[in-house]
C-alpha cells in the first residue's frame, strides 16, 4: 500500500519535476496524506504501551508538529501588511463586470494584481510569474503588449490578431510600460474610477 507513496516522496526529492522547484510540494503532499495515517497509528500505539512509551509519544508528536506551528506563527504574527488590490482597484473591477461582456477579452499590464482579474473577464496575458510555473511561453505575447501600449505601428494589427474588446490604462500600465496616451485617444472611454480608464477597442 504504501510503496507508491514513498516513491512520491523520492522522486520530488530527487528531480526537478516543473519549472519551479517549490511545485514539487504537489506530489511530496500525496505522501504526507498518506503517511499521515500511519504516524497516527504509531503514536497511539507507544502510548498503550506505558508511561515510558507515552513519553516519547509526546515527544515525537511535539517534534513533528512544531515546525508546522512555527511556520504558522510566523506568517500569524507578523507585522508587515500587505495590499493587493487598492479601493480604487476594486472600483474599477465593479466598473468593468457592468460595462463589459462575460466573455469579453481585456488587455491590461502583466501583474499579479490587476483588478481585471476580479471580474471573471478574459485576459490577454496574466502574470508571467505564474505562467513560467506552468512552463508555458509568455515572451512574444508580453512583447506584444508592450508594442500596443507603445503605439507601435504594428499595434493595431496585434489588437486584431487577438481580438481584443477592451483595454486598460491606469497606475499598473504606465508603472512597468511605456504607454502611449495618443494611441488610446482615438478609442473611447467606457468608464474611469481613479487613475483607472477603460477603453472600447474597435476594430476596423
Amino acid at each position: 500500500f504504501f510503496l507508491p507513496f514513498t516513491l512520491c516522496f523520492i522522486v520530488p526529492n530527487i528531480l526537478k519535476m516543473a519549472p519551479w522547484i517549490w511545485d514539487n510540494i504537489k506530489v511530496l503532499f500525496y505522501w504526507w496524506l498518506a503517511s499521515a495515517p500511519l504516524v497516527a497509528l504509531l503514536l497511539a500505539r507507544l502510548w498503550r504501551q506505558g508511561n515510558v512509551k507515552r513519553v516519547v509519544a509526546i515527544v515525537l508528536l511535539a517534534s513533528i508538529t512544531a515546525a508546522g506551528a512555527l511556520d504558522v506563527a510566523s506568517i500569524v504574527l507578523r507585522s508587515t501588511t500587505y495590499q493587493v488590490f487598492d479601493s480604487s482597484g476594486i472600483q474599477f473591477a465593479e466598473l468593468i463586470k457592468q460595462q463589459t461582456q462575460p466573455r469579453a477579452l481585456v488587455m491590461h499590464a502583466p501583474v499579479h494584481n490587476h483588478p481585471v482579474f476580479l471580474t471573471g473577464r478574459r485576459s490577454l496575458m496574466g502574470y508571467p510569474g505564474h505562467i513560467w510555473t506552468h512552463g508555458l511561453d509568455f515572451v512574444e505575447r508580453e512583447s506584444e503588449i508592450r508594442r500596443v501600449y507603445a503605439g507601435a505601428p504594428d499595434a493595431g494589427t496585434i489588437l486584431r490578431k487577438y481580438g481584443v474588446a477592451y483595454a486598460v490604462v491606469s497606475p499598473l500600465e504606465r508603472n512597468i510600460m511605456n504607454v502611449n496616451e495618443q494611441f488610446f485617444s482615438k478609442f473611447e472611454i467606457v468608464g474611469e474610477v481613479g487613475g483607472y480608464r477603460l477603453y472600447k477597442i474597435t476594430q476596423p
